[in-house]
């Protein structure tokens, strides 16, 4: 029975990860393809103003907007982040590691109990995480 349960997770794990591959690659092509269009659409916008302000004129315009531009994106990445606070459940992670740790002694010494060990579990946490 454990094997068949071990083999369910895995083939679900696998699938879990051939998802996950795939809804990357089309992100990172949809990305691309974002990229490809804003190209577009700065050329467009390059070619709409050039008559207007002549190309010298334009030109030093669309440079200092983007230069503009990199300057805010270089300054938020500089930005460092304030450190966490300590949360009350910061003890939780400790506690539930070593209730896990003696469910597999409960559950070899009573193999059919395993599921009201799993739903006791999950009724201790929920308790904790309420209070």
């Amino acid at each position: 029975m454990w094997t068949l349960l071990l083999g369910l997770a895995s083939g679900q794990a696998a699938r879990s990860a051939q998802n996950f591959a795939r809804r990357a690659a089309l992100t990172a092509l949809a990305g691309l393809l974002a990229l490809i269009g804003a190209g577009f659409l700065v050329g467009a916008a390059f070619l709409a103003v050039l008559p207007h302000l002549g190309a010298i004129l334009t030109a030093l315009l669309f440079g200092g907007v983007f230069l503009v531009i990199a300057l805010i994106v270089w300054a938020s990445a500089r930005h460092r982040p304030q450190p966490a606070l300590t949360t009350p459940l910061a003890g939780l992670e400790t506690e539930a590691a070593q209730a896990m740790a003696a469910v597999p002694r409960a559950v070899a010494k009573a193999p059919g109990l395993s599921l009201m060990t799993a739903f006791a579990g999950g009724l201790i946490l929920a308790m904790k995480l309420r209070k």
